[in-house]
């Protein structure tokens, strides 16, 4: 028994193909949630962050330490003054583990708390 090939014309259509015959337009898009169907407010980043910060005041102010002693030791770094450089090194270690424990303890508190 021989087995006939199909030519292209044979194949069945997709529906892609068939649509860019109509001239229709074939896209998938992502449709986000409305959030005012589900009765959530709208949270923009900037209000979340405001609303973290209050939650959690110690995390930011351990960010900023932390970026401005970085900041500055690399400065020190590329100024030669190795020695000013190595201690603020060592203070960015000590923000960020200050930051770290902040972070947590704000955590730990936030698990007693009932949600909204």
């Amino acid at each position: 028994m021989q087995q006939r090939s199909r030519s292209k014309a044979e194949l069945p259509k997709s529906v892609e193909t068939e649509m860019k015959e109509k001239n229709e337009e074939f896209e998938f898009d992502y449709m986000p949630i409305p959030r005012e169907d589900l009765g959530a407010p709208i949270e923009t980043n900037y209000d979340r962050f405001i609303r973290k910060s209050k939650e959690n005041p110690f995390v930011p102010m351990g960010m900023g330490v932390t970026t401005l002693a970085l900041s500055y030791g690399l400065y020190q770094m590329k100024t030669g003054d190795r020695q000013m450089s190595q201690r603020m090194m060592r203070v960015r270690i000590v923000a960020q583990g200050a930051t770290v424990v902040a972070l947590m303890v704000g955590v730990l508190m936030g698990v007693g708390k009932p949600s909204k």
